[in-house]
């Protein structure tokens, strides 16, 4: 059996499905196309590796295995307990801008239905920034904001793992503007062939396509979830309401601030396009 020897540990909404799909290319490289949830859900990591190893039966001589799920980030315990069964693995995190990212989120889970699609987002996102959470769980309130202060994440994997076991990648200087290098220093970190030619570089992955009548039927129906898509099809076609207020951007800005500035610090690197 195959445990993983590279993980894509995140952040969500940061452009790891497309790396994920593009290493899926390479001949050296085996992932399954799931993400697993092993290191941040007590429920599955309490199995043990077993467990995780039912999903790499597939391997046939692959040098790398690897996997992406990208909640592992952000979860303080998943660091640990990825240290502990996989001391010597390598780690992949792609950020992206902290406010875009918060942004981003909030509107994928307004498509999944799981919050009011109705309510204006630049409502939603400052509310949680000032604590009013009447609309959201604190689990997902969570995932809005603390998901994006990337510093406090990485800092406790530079604490437990050597740094040439870490690479970072940003989605907008790396992944948006320079796809093809990106790949190179990618396989260049894991160790396989970087002449490797990929041929989907510029494919769009894992975007969320729900109309709003879709989300609305999701939000207030959720029964009906399985056949909401096709319902939706039947109702009058609606577009979110995306629109972020110049006092939204202020206020995220604002509250990523010192975060940002500590991470560059980290990395040794200013990422301009956040600024």
């Amino acid at each position: 059996m195959s445990l993983p020897n590279f993980l894509i540990i995140g952040a969500q909404k940061a452009g790891s499905s497309w790396l994920a799909y593009n290493l899926r290319q390479h001949p050296d490289i085996f992932m399954p196309k799931s993400e697993i949830y092993f290191f941040n859900k007590k429920e599955n990591f309490s199995q043990g590796t077993v467990w995780y190893e039912k999903y790499f039966t597939q391997v046939k001589g692959e040098k790398l295995v690897g996997e992406k799920t990208p909640g592992y980030i952000s979860q303080s315990d998943a660091c640990l307990r990825i240290y502990q069964t996989l001391p010597e693995v390598k780690l992949i995190a792609i950020l992206r801008n902290p406010v875009r990212r918060a942004i981003s989120a909030i509107n994928h889970h307004r498509r999944r239905g799981r919050i009011p699609p109705l309510l204006d987002i630049n409502t939603l996102l400052l509310g949680i920034l000032s604590g009013d959470n009447k609309y959201l769980t604190q689990e997902l309130s969570y995932q809005f904001i603390a998901r994006g202060k990337y510093y406090s994440q990485l800092k406790t994997y530079y604490d437990y793992f050597r740094q040439d076991q870490i690479l970072v990648l940003t989605l907008e200087e790396d992944i948006v503007k320079q796809p093809t290098l990106t790949l190179k220093k990618v396989c260049d970190f894991l160790g396989v062939d970087s002449s490797f030619q990929f041929e989907t570089i510029d494919k769009e992955v894992n975007k969320n396509k729900a109309l709003l009548s879709e989300a609305i039927l999701s939000y207030y129906l959720p029964f009906m979830r399985p056949i909401n898509p096709w319902l939706a099809k039947l109702l009058p076609r609606l577009n979110f309401n995306t629109h972020i207020e110049e006092k939204t951007i202020v206020e995220l800005r604002r509250t990523y601030a010192e975060e940002n500035e500590k991470l560059f610090n980290l990395l040794q690197r200013r990422i301009d396009s956040w600024s």
